[in-house]
């Protein structure tokens, strides 16, 4: 019990040093804008005008970019005000998100526009990206490291790393995988603080994109990296329910600062906001299994996920007969991960408006349901044919 309360101390701390952060970085960021930075977001603006709201790369709806959203950050990032501290907390009148990507692209703005800013991010993701597929392949062999690149491949990697918008929710989900990677098997009862803190910081630069993903494809990762045999279930549901305090805690301190500091308007705003994103209103009328649809149809159409499920299972029977007594502990963590795999499934029934509205970037919310499938279908082929040479070997050595 005393650890329990000692770890909730400090899950409290950690909660109340990040708002400060927050806080003081947002308040930083809105002391003044150069004329240099100006120069380059106006020029930004003009470039994204002329590409349009909803430009596609390769003319579908999976490979579209949010330009509507992209401009409207540059623009949060013009702001600067006598009063830095309440211009940080009112952002332009756009008060129920923090806008912390502020804090990161306000710097890049004052050498760079739009076009070399989308080659920054691009190439810090690819590096990051990367780094992770590398760290993978040393955890868990080519199975983890080709699970994530076709993921990524899959999901289109080269077009969420030129967006303004996409951009952050990836990062730091690659992040996230990367620190599990690299943290040692003694060091890891951090890992409650981190899924807690990586809900609490995508709050705080995500606009509500996909952020399920920086708990979705850690998890799975930490469950097949993690050396101990027992209590992976109970850890999924803990690091998922500190994630989702994390998130929800910041945004809801966000609405409670706009509250005391600047007025009663706030409210009604983000609980009408609240409403619209989960059930839609007059003129947009919900129709549940038409979410699922929508998001289910990126980028390989309905059939791709059908297809998917039916190849994992055909890999995980014969994986389960022919190795089931070498391969006990993998063939539970591929059963431990199954609840993982259905969270997208609960977010777009909980954000349901959101989700069908903006379903050309939300179906990205599976990239954790496909990472995990392609890493079970992987890692029981892997099993199968090393079950194969083994039989192979034990032949040759009987002859």
């Amino acid at each position: 019990m005393k650890r329990v309360l000692k770890a909730i101390g400090f899950l409290i701390i950690e909660f109340l040093v990040l708002i400060v952060l927050y806080i003081a970085l947002l308040t930083i960021a809105n002391i003044k804008t150069s004329n240099k930075s100006l120069d380059n977001m106006t020029l930004s603006v003009g470039l994204i005008d002329e590409e349009g709201d909803y430009p596609s790369v390769y003319g579908d709806d999976a490979s579209k970019l949010d330009n509507f959203t992209d401009r409207l950050m540059i623009q949060k990032c013009m702001l600067s005000d006598d009063n830095p501290f309440l211009s940080a907390l009112n952002m332009g009148g756009y008060q129920r998100y923090w806008h912390g990507y502020v804090v990161f692209l306000k710097p890049l703005f004052s050498f760079a526009n739009i076009l070399q800013i989308r080659k920054l991010l691009s190439l810090a993701l690819f590096i990051l990206a990367t780094v992770c597929i590398t760290l993978l392949y040393r955890r868990t062999g080519w199975p983890g490291a080709l699970a994530f690149s076709v993921m990524w491949a899959e999901y289109y990697l080269h077009v969420v790393s030129g967006s303004l918008q996409y951009f952050w929710c990836c990062f730091v989900c690659c992040l996230l995988v990367a620190v599990i990677c690299l943290i040692p098997e003694d060091k890891r009862r951090i890992l409650p603080f981190l899924f807690f803190g990586t809900g609490s910081f995508v709050s705080f630069v995500d606009l509500l994109t996909f952020p399920l993903i920086t708990l979705t494809v850690p998890l799975i990762v930490m469950a097949f990296t993690d050396k101990k045999k027992n209590g992976q279930i109970k850890k999924i549901g803990i690091y998922s329910v500190l994630w989702g305090i994390g998130y929800m805690a910041t945004w809801a301190t966000k609405w409670l600062l706009g509250y005391c500091f600047l007025g009663k308007g706030i409210v009604s705003d983000v609980s009408d906001t609240i409403v619209f994103r989960m059930i839609g209103d007059a003129s947009h009328e919900i129709n549940r299994l038409l979410v699922l649809q929508a998001n289910l149809q990126h980028p390989y159409l309905l059939h791709h996920f059908v297809f998917l499920l039916g190849v994992t299972l055909v890999s995980i029977i014969p994986f389960v007969i022919l190795t089931v007594k070498e391969n006990k502990e993998e063939i539970k963590r591929m059963a431990v991960i199954t609840p993982i795999l259905l969270y997208p499934y609960c977010w777009y029934e909980v954000v349901c408006s959101h989700s069908l509205i903006h379903h050309f970037f939300t179906y990205r919310t599976q990239m954790g349901t496909s990472f995990g499938l392609y890493l079970v279908i992987f890692m029981a082929w892997k099993g199968i044919l090393a079950q194969i040479r083994k039989q192979h070997l034990q032949r040759k050595i009987e002859e």
